[in-house]
């Protein structure tokens, strides 16, 4: 066992940057941590080395729990994405530095600097100054440094981000071909879909405080596990279900969003079967390949990736008419249930509930809601439940961890209610309209309660049945109604029960 994270999460004042994360990382391993800004990568990289301490869950480093070990027990390497050299000392004793703390023999110092020079390709450039080294040779020596004591574990925060595109691309492949001889395992961090495509032997994408798959670098591209995932790892057109494209072509997708790599778009210059047609709006040289962007008649841009002799054998202008289809296309099934398999189960449903405590998931929930009330005949409800105990433990936590002062607390949680009630009412408004549109009416309340004593008693009457939406602690606090709640938690839905 290299790293074990177990239910792992850290929230800075209302700010959930990490958020219930479990990962095992083997030993010997070079993993990627891969998100956008805000995902919580960083976050998760300072709660391994200790630089940060979890709310809940525990870490595990080698085998041996390191929740609340302090960081220069860990025996870690970190390296920052600023090399945080010392100015004043030449690159010998930067790269020496942690041994000299350590009180290690001189002798072994120097030899085991002079070990690392050589490791990362600056032998016989110890006399020099950081101040004379270019940005890739200062990041070799942090890695350098950071290697120095031999640590268990490597970490890395964007090592590459303050380089240039090509001094980027050369360290890469310097840092994967330097863990293949050192074998430490190594966790770094990136929002670079390529670097850590190219480098890491597994990759954890990060969303909003989340795992949302941990898989090989092709496993991830060519299965992705969710819709964010295949959005965010390499281009992507995504469109519509109903679009053109797919009409011709037998794609039925229950998703509402079916995704098109561009080099799955055909592109041809005469009709046939199955081909739509397009035209070209506009065409770039990438140099490898030729990309097409493209106008469908639904208006719908599709971007299609052509060969450099495909291009030559289609000889595309702008204006031009094309015809297209798609080679291949992905979409995901939603959880909750068809239209149809609604109308069956809930027959005898007379009132359809949807519970809502804040934006997440409301959407899905919301839809599910208008199937179920729509086939079933059934009366629609919507209420937004503003729990006063939730937030009264939100605050008490603020008050707790020195955020504000107890003088605060009364008027710090007024004003937190008051903004719930502005984000009900604006919530409710927008479901109301949705429901209108499909010519279906809907009641729409604000209640102060408990949400699980409240959506106890919506069960209570004969014939509701409740779907719920809100953030994924909404799970625990409903508890053993989660059986009887379609709960739904996240961008794309799951149940829970």
């Amino acid at each position: 066992m290299g790293v074990l994270v177990e239910n792992v999460s850290k929230q800075f004042g209302s700010f959930k940057a990490v958020d219930q994360v479990s990962l095992e990382i083997k030993s010997g391993s070079l993993v990627a941590l891969l998100g956008p800004s805000g995902s919580g990568k960083s976050t998760l990289l300072r709660l391994i080395s200790g630089l940060e301490v979890p709310d809940t869950g525990r870490i595990w480093l080698t085998g041996k729990e390191a929740t609340y070990q302090r960081v220069q027990d860990r025996n870690i390497g970190f390296v920052f994405q600023h090399y945080a050299l010392f100015k004043h000392m030449n690159l010998r004793q930067n790269i020496g530095f942690g041994l000299e703390i350590r009180k290690v023999n001189k002798a072994k110092i120097r030899q085991r600097v002079e070990e690392l020079l050589e490791l990362v390709q600056l032998k016989g450039l110890g006399n020099r100054f950081p101040s004379q080294l270019s940005g890739g040779q200062r990041q070799r020596v942090a890695l350098a440094r950071a290697l120095a004591a031999e640590p268990k574990v490597l970490l890395l925060d964007e090592p590459f981000g303050a380089l240039d595109a090509k001094v980027r691309k050369d360290l890469r492949s310097w840092l994967r071909r330097l863990h293949d001889e050192v074998h430490v395992t190594t966790v770094f961090v990136t929002h670079d879909q390529e670097e850590a495509m190219e480098v890491s032997n597994e990759v954890v994408v990060m969303n909003q405080g989340r795992v949302e798959q941990v898989a090989t670098p092709a496993e991830i591209y060519d299965q992705p596990a969710t819709p964010f995932v295949m959005s965010f790892i390499g281009p992507v057109n995504v469109l519509p279900n109903t679009a053109d494209i797919f009409q011709k072509n037998g794609v039925a997708a229950p998703h509402p969003q079916v995704f098109l790599r561009p080099h799955d778009v055909v592109v041809e210059t005469s009709p046939g079967p199955n081909l739509t047609a397009a035209k070209v709006n506009r065409v770039v040289h990438l140099g490898w390949e030729i990309q097409a962007e493209l106008s469908l008649p639904d208006n719908q841009v599709v971007k299609a990736n052509l060969t450099r002799e495909r291009f030559n054998q289609l000889q595309l202008q702008p204006q031009q008419r094309v015809y297209v289809k798609p080679r291949q296309v992905k979409s995901f099934a939603l959880d909750y249930l068809s239209t149809a398999e609604a109308a069956d189960q809930f027959s005898s449903v007379k009132h359809v509930w949807l519970v809502l405590t804040d934006t997440y998931g409301y959407e899905y929930a919301l839809k599910q809601a208008l199937d179920v009330a729509q086939h079933a005949g059934a009366s629609l409800h919507s209420v937004f439940v503003i729990d006063p105990d939730a937030a009264e433990a939100m605050v008490g936590e603020l008050e707790e961890n020195g955020w504000v002062g107890a003088g605060s607390v009364p008027t710090l949680q007024a004003s937190l209610l008051e903004g719930y009630h502005a984000l009900a009412t604006d919530l409710l408004d927008k479901v109301r309209d949705r429901a209108s549109q499909l010519g279906l009416s809907m009641e729409t309340a604000i209640a102060e309660a408990p949400v699980e004593s409240y959506t106890r008693g919506l069960l209570g009457q004969r014939g509701s049945v409740v779907i719920a939406s809100g953030s994924k602690s909404l799970a625990s606090r409903l508890g053993e109604l989660s059986k009887q709640v379609e709960l739904i938690t996240e961008e794309q839905p799951s149940r829970v029960g």
